[in-house]
């Protein structure tokens, strides 16, 4: 599952990438990810996201009998899944964001469209690029490339259309498709916090 996260953070970087040197302060958006399980079925889930410069990140899934909830500030860091049935308990995990906080993703990708030490860029044609990372970054992100994919050969923020993310052991990519996205001034302090409900375990990180 936490792989889930890392791929809509990842998305958030490379928006971020995209516009390479006009970064929005702060945005929002609604994702679908896609994914083919073993037996070549789509499996399909609904990503809305929220992001402020730097560090703040605030992400929920909502699968076919899955959701999680992410919320991450440059301290800590809250992952909660809530409860299955009426009654159970849900669970929540807390963690220092100085170990656990995937907003460290921007940082590998905030360097644009323009091939550098932590990734190469290739132009594929007018509307698709190819990110290919170097070994260190994969170990980092669980991706070993990523194909951007844009509306109009212009590229611009606005265009993008899907990203697809690939692992070495798979030949099935990630896909994750832009469903709305929408840029902010910002967002009130207490939407990267998380106030567990009455009813939750309580781990740590």
């Amino acid at each position: 599952m936490m792989r889930f996260f890392l791929c809509g953070i990842l998305f958030f970087g490379i928006l971020e990438t995209v516009l390479a040197g006009y970064v929005p302060r702060a945005f929002m958006g609604e994702f679908t990810q896609t994914k083919k399980s073993i037996n070549s079925r789509d499996l399909k889930t609904t990503i809305s996201l929220k992001y402020q410069a730097r560090g703040n990140v605030y992400m929920k899934s909502s699968g076919l009998d899955d959701e999680k909830i992410y919320v991450c500030n440059p301290e800590k860091i809250w992952i909660y899944t809530p409860p299955f049935l009426e009654g159970e308990k849900g669970e929540v995990k807390i963690g220092k964001a100085s170990n656990q906080c995937l907003s460290k993703v921007f940082d590998k990708l905030d360097q644009g469209l323009v091939s550098n030490s932590d990734y190469k860029v290739k132009k594929i044609n007018d509307k698709s690029y190819l990110l290919d990372f170097s070994q260190a970054n994969e170990k980092l992100l669980g991706f070993y490339k990523f194909e951007l994919v844009f509306e109009d050969k212009a590229a611009n923020f606005n265009q993008l259309k899907l990203m697809r993310m690939y692992t070495r052991n798979d030949k099935n990519p990630t896909v994750l498709t832009k469903k709305k996205l929408t840029i902010l001034k910002g967002f009130d302090k207490s939407t990267f916090q998380f106030d567990p409900p009455k009813n939750t375990n309580i781990d740590y990180l």
